[in-house]
C-alpha cells in the first residue's frame, strides 16, 4: 500500500479523534458514460485502478449523479496536467477545457 493511504501517528492521543484521521487525496477517476461499459473499462484499465481494502472503487459520478466513475491510482495524472506537461510553453495559455477536450475526442473517435 502506497504511504500516501497510511494513517497518520499520533502516540500522545488519550481519546479517540476521528477529524485526526481524516484525509483527502486527490485521485483521477474515468468516466464510464455507459453501464454496459463497466467491464471493458476495469478491463482496459486493470493496472491503474485504485485497490484498496475497504474502498470500492466504482463509485456515483458525483457530477451528475447517474453515471459512474472508476477511481484510478494516485500516480495516474489528470488530463489537464497531461496536456500542460506534452504542449509547448507558448501554448499553455491555450490549453482547451474539458469540453473541448471531450469534443476532440468524439471527432477522433
Amino acid at each position: 500500500m502506497s504511504r500516501l493511504f497510511l494513517p497518520p501517528v499520533n502516540r500522545s492521543m488519550t481519546s479517540l479523534d476521528r477529524t485526526f484521521f481524516r484525509k483527502i487525496i486527490p485521485l483521477s477517476a474515468a468516466r464510464i458514460f455507459d453501464k454496459k461499459n463497466i467491464g471493458r473499462v476495469r478491463k482496459d484499465c486493470a493496472k491503474d485502478i485504485l485497490r484498496l481494502q475497504k474502498v470500492d472503487s466504482l463509485v456515483e459520478d458525483r457530477i451528475d449523479g447517474v453515471r459512474k466513475v472508476l477511481l484510478l491510482q494516485p500516480k495516474v495524472k489528470h488530463n489537464d496536467e497531461i496536456i500542460h506537461s506534452i504542449l509547448p510553453e507558448e501554448l499553455l495559455d491555450e490549453v482547451p477545457g474539458s469540453f473541448t477536450q471531450a469534443g476532440h475526442i468524439a471527432h477522433v473517435q
